[in-house]
């Protein structure tokens, strides 16, 4: 009789598991699943970047028109549609002089001189189309500027445009190109200019944002703070972290393990770096007594962990 009472409450414990579980622990088991599930929203979120530079940017300039905008709240919206304005004008010009090739034929092949009618004609429509969409855009633009009733409800400030303007310029991925060159005139980079400039840019855009986000918790705005410090500051250090944090830190810590080259040993040994033939005015040492561009260096230890030269292991 013993031995089946046994069995059956076995068998009951079995069947109702849960009853056994300390509240405790089910309350971690669903605090795990509810952050598992906002890791995954924010995590979508963050890949559709196009959505989220716009909702960061209407964030960020909600929060300057209320810091140190006017009274007219509707400049964050006007502001934000005019930098579009003038992005795409810069974008199609940049276009335009960077073409090679003038010709609006297709060809069959490349090595062919036989027109591809169709192809040519898909290809005249869309640059006429994209012509005459920057035209409209042009004469929106300066109709905007010279009607005055146009501009009525749109008066910034100084210090807004300034700061919105710098926002809008480190948060566009279509004028995130001018950034690199401008850092590629300082030797401190080492040439990593590419990765250093979407660091810099991040770490400007939460800066600021969280200024703006405290100011307003300073002047009890909480439900706008709470926008900003989530949407510009705790999502775009995530996004950064996962984008160019990382990867500065890696090249970093890949060229730490080298020494910096003095300006006498520059001079002394008067070298070029044997991978790209140019001048040195800053290198890196290996083991072996070796002098690289930090970028050249870095680029050849993608491929192999061994000097460019004489081919000794080098992390070892």
């Amino acid at each position: 009789m013993s031995i089946f009472l046994t069995i059956l409450g076995k068998r009951r414990s079995s069947a109702y598991p849960s009853a056994s579980i300390p509240t405790w622990q089910r309350l971690v088991t669903t605090y795990r699943k509810v952050i598992g599930v906002l890791d995954r929203t924010e995590e979508t979120f963050l890949q559709m970047t196009h959505l989220y530079t716009i909702i960061n940017q209407i964030v960020f300039f909600t929060l300057c028109d209320r810091a140190i905008g006017s009274d007219k709240k509707i400049n964050s919206i006007y502001s934000l549609m005019m930098y579009n304005v003038i992005a795409y004008c810069i974008q199609y010009v940049r276009g335009m002089i960077s073409k090679q090739n003038c010709d609006l034929t297709v060809l069959v092949s490349e090595h062919s001189r036989i027109r591809h009618l169709a192809m040519t004609a898909t290809f005249l429509v869309v640059e006429w189309t994209k012509a005459v969409t920057f035209i409209i855009t042009v004469v929106f633009l300066v109709l905007s500027f010279s009607v005055k009733e146009g501009l009525d409800n749109f008066s910034p400030s100084i210090f807004y445009t300034l700061f919105t303007a710098l926002h809008y310029i480190a948060t566009e991925k279509t004028l995130f190109d001018i950034f690199p060159p401008l850092l590629s005139r300082y030797p401190v980079f080492d040439s990593l200019e590419t990765l250093w400039a979407p660091v810099i840019l991040k770490t400007y855009t939460i800066f600021i944002s969280a200024l703006f986000s405290i100011y307003q918790i300073i002047m009890q705005n909480y439900r706008l703070a709470a926008w900003g410090l989530y949407v510009n500051v705790i999502l775009c250090w995530r996004d950064g972290d996962k984008r160019c944090f990382k990867d500065l830190r890696r090249e970093l810590d890949v060229l730490s393990s080298f020494r910096d080259a003095t300006d006498k040993q520059l001079k002394s040994l008067d070298d070029i770096c044997s991978v790209c033939l140019c001048n040195m005015t800053k290198a890196k040492i290996t083991k072996c007594n070796h002098l690289f561009h930090a970028h050249c260096l870095r680029t050849c230890l993608k491929n192999k962990v061994e000097c460019p030269l004489c081919k000794t292991y080098l992390l070892s």
